[in-house]
């Protein structure tokens, strides 16, 4: 994995009512990627992701990533058409769903990882800084909306800048508002102070629903 849960703070959901230390946050990822590995998904498969804005998101998506796959971020909010037709565009192995059932018709598995038997069966973690990690969607302001992709190495090289720029102190407790459906909600609001040893705090969904109204560019 090009990750280390050492590293890792914790998450409390408002929502869902939950708070996971970092032990609770690892065994989540580690059955979830078992659960994958058992419903025949392999290293290098390309995931998509229905759902975000919840704990159970972040299980999921780090999941992927320890299976060495490539994870495919979509906003829920999109119509059924537009979800069709970006996850035709991805062609993934899956698309994984959260709490609210999958509004379009997808040709691959739908899998929720919250509902599903959970499996202890052994996977083998994959470690690839150069393969694509992330796929991201532009907000189509100007055309179509164009997947940006992100090697293992990309992603912590910014997580890393972001870091140094934030400082230790103002990463410690981050209230997350930004959809993690677009880079800087995921990758500046989430991962960096999740992935640098604090706690991300999702707020109910009503106020989460609020703060990403005000939310414009992808980066």
């Amino acid at each position: 994995m090009f990750f280390q849960f050492s590293d890792f703070g914790s998450i409390e959901d408002a929502t869902l009512g939950l708070r996971w230390d970092r032990e609770d946050f690892e065994s989540e990822v580690l059955t979830r990627a078992a659960t994958l590995a058992a419903a025949g998904i392999k290293p290098g498969s390309t995931l998509v992701l229905a759902h975000s804005g919840s704990a159970r998101f972040f299980a999921d998506l780090f999941a992927v990533w320890a299976l060495g796959c490539t994870a495919a971020c979509i906003d829920p909010a999109l119509t059924q058409a537009e979800t069709e037709r970006v996850v035709e565009f991805v062609g993934p192995s899956a698309v994984l769903v959260g709490d609210a059932p999958a509004k379009a018709r997808f040709s691959v598995p739908v899998l929720d990882l919250t509902r599903a038997a959970p499996t202890k069966n052994a996977f083998t973690p994959v470690d690839s800084l150069n393969g694509p990690a992330l796929v991201l969607f532009t907000s189509g302001t100007t055309d179509q909306p164009k997947g940006v992709v992100l090697s293992a190495r990309a992603l912590l090289t910014r997580i890393a800048l972001n870091r140094a720029a934030i400082g230790g102190a103002s990463r410690m407790k981050t209230l997350v508002t930004l959809p993690t459906s677009f880079g800087h909600g995921l990758i500046g609001n989430a991962l960096t102070p999740l992935m640098s040893g604090g706690e991300i705090i999702q707020p109910a969904l009503r106020a989460r629903r609020r703060s990403s109204s005000h939310f414009l560019g992808l980066f």
